[in-house]
Order: C-alpha cells, then structure tokens, then sequence
C-alpha cells in the first residue's frame, strides 16, 4: 500500500538540491513566487509540508504528493517519513523548515488527515493559503523528476536564507533587565495581551520562566496535538506537563488537561490562563476531579502575576535574580518558538526600559 522511499536515496537527492540551490544556476521563477507565497502563511507547517512533498517528487516521481499518509492510495506516501530526512539535514545544510522541533508536520489537521486536498478544520486565516497549496502541488503532481529537483533548490536557496537572515536578526537583538520584578510584571503583561500570535507568546513565557527552575523543559511545537504545551521532564519521564492558554477557559479545559496527562502516564499538570478577561476558575473543583476521574494532581495559575510569581519563588534565586535573568531567556525562547521578528524586536523595545537610569 503506497510507496515507500528509502532514506538514503531521500538524503542523495537532497544533496543534490543544496548544491544546485548554493550554485549561480538560474531556477524556476515560478518556484520562488511558489515558496515566497506559501512562508506568508500563518501556519507555517505548510512550508515544511511544501519542501517535503518537493523532496519527494524530485525522489521518486510517480508520487502523489497531495497525499499524506501512504495508506492512502497506491502511489500515496508518508509525509511523516520523508520530512524526517529533511529535519535531520536541516541544521548541516543550514535551511529553515518553518517550525522547528523534530515533527514539524506532527499538528493538526495534518495529523489525523490523508491528503492535503481534504484536510478539515483549516484555519480562517491559513485557507486562502491552502488553496493554493494544493494548486502548486497538484501541479507538481505533473512534473518530472529533473523539475521537482530545481522546485526543491529554489525552496532550500530561499530557506537557507530566511535562517539565516534569522540568526542576523537575532544577534541584532538586545534586551535590558533589572532587579525590579514590579517592573518585569508590568510589561510581561503588556506583551503578553499585546497579540497572542497563536499562543506562541505565552508559551514561550512558560517556557522560559520554567527554564530558570529546572534542568530539563520541554517547548511542544505550536498546535501540538498532545496537549501539553511545555513539559518538565528527567532523562528523558515527563515529570510535569503544562498547558497554556490566552483565551478564556473553564473548569472542563483543566479536567481536560488532566485526561491528556493521564493517557501520557504524568500524575502533574498545570493549566496557565493568561487571557485578560479570565473568570476565577474552581481550583478545589478541579483538584477534586482530576485526582478522582484521572489520577492527575492540577494546578491552575489564571494571570501573568500568579505564573511568574509561582516560579520566581520555586526558583534557586532571589527574586531580584529571577527578574533580570527572565528577559534574555524569553528571547531565546521567543526565537525557538517562532514567535515573529515584529513581536521580537516589540520585547527588546519594552524590556529595555528596565535598564533606564
């Protein structure tokens, strides 16, 4: 069922694309309005779902690369196996898959589908993308080996290049800090309701207020469909999952997380709720429920305040320490994250109005 292409004969052709796309040769012109169009989306599994349906094309051509999953027709394969190879390549030849982490392909509704022209539940804002989407791809579905090969050069000349005006970017990029945890506070919260950008914000903040209490935490690629968005873990065991929202929630959104927990074998788990209009959720409730139905020990943390003052106290700091260490490493988490060059450089702004003499 399907077609099956081995991972060595991926990574040879995948070489031959780096090589083409570091050459002088001229490329494709439609290719480059192609890949320009699709990185615009505000899904950017689509760029890594692009590359990969051009890596396989260029592989094995008599691929249909509007499939997903290999079970779904004859000359269907997985996308799952083939972006592997481009992820274990990604960080030698330098390119940008559009979100990191090792299965970018790993959220919904490309998870639970088969083809890319029957996916459900696409967002508002990703359709128009989608569309042509599966557009270039049924196009490509035309092309020869040779084609799709010059389609993959383009898409890893221009990635090569988005990392790397990234990583300038990025060193560009300086924040202040202070002792001042009073201050901190006050434009994490600004930053915080400012834009969400899809939950990347909060769950970056997570991330690295967790960062500067333990060792080992984990940061789930955005619409990870396991439902913990940040894990605590040790050698590997998922010691505490988390989620986080920056919309309101109720009391199921937390008995729900439990659930989620307990099918991943973790008896901890707090639910972060940093939307502005929050309602006091029941916490005795939700403790009560989540020992009782799912084993699962939950704490709630409903405002920036509470989250940051959680950890700068579990943390082996002083308070004044915490503040000024926080800044650097939201950043950092920021960039992994794909939190945008706009919302960066917004931190940066803020955060150096707490160096102010």
């Amino acid at each position: 069922m399907g077609i099956g292409i081995a991972s060595n004969r991926l990574a040879a052709v995948l070489e031959r694309a780096v090589t083409l796309a570091e050459s002088d040769n001229v490329l494709p012109e439609i290719w480059v309005t192609r890949v320009e169009r699709i990185a615009e989306c505000p899904s950017k599994t689509y760029v890594a779902a692009l590359g990969t349906a051009l890596l396989a094309k260029a592989t094995e051509p008599k691929v249909d690369v509007l499939t997903i999953k290999s079970k779904a027709g004859p000359n269907a394969y997985s996308m799952r196996g083939v972006v592997k190879v481009m992820v274990e390549k990604a960080a030698t030849y330098g390119y940008h898959l559009g979100r990191t982490g090792p299965e970018p392909l790993n959220n919904q509704p490309w998870f639970g589908s088969d083809r890319v022209d029957r996916l459900e539940n696409v967002r508002r804002d990703a359709l128009p993308y989608h569309r042509d989407m599966v557009r270039y791809l049924t196009d490509l579905n035309g092309a020869s080996a040779e084609e799709a090969l010059e389609g993959l050069a383009v898409f890893l000349r221009l990635r090569i290049q988005f990392a790397e005006d990234e990583k300038a970017a990025a060193k560009s990029l300086s924040v202040g800090a202070s002792d001042d945890l009073a201050d901190l506070l006050e434009i994490l919260r600004i930053f915080i309701r400012d834009d969400p950008e899809g939950g990347r914000r909060g769950q970056a903040l997570v991330a690295a207020l967790l960062d500067l209490v333990h060792d080992e935490v984990y940061l789930a690629p955005i619409n990870d469909p396991t439902g913990l968005d940040v894990s605590v873990t040790d050698e590997g065991r998922v010691l505490l999952g988390v989620e986080v929202k920056q919309k309101p929630v109720r009391e199921a959104a937390a008995l729900h997380l439990a659930e989620e927990a307990a099918q991943r074998r973790v008896d901890k788990a707090v639910l972060v709720a940093l939307a502005a209009e929050q309602h006091p959720l029941d916490r005795e409730l939700i403790r009560r429920e989540a020992l009782r139905d799912h084993g699962v020990l939950v704490s709630v943390w409903e405002s920036v305040g509470e989250l940051v003052a959680e950890l700068a106290l579990q943390a082996m700091l002083s308070a004044a320490e915490f503040a000024r260490e926080v800044p650097a490493v939201y950043l950092k988490r920021m960039q992994e994250h794909g939190v945008s060059a706009e919302g960066q450089q917004y931190w940066a702004d803020l955060s150096r109005s707490l160096s102010r003499d």
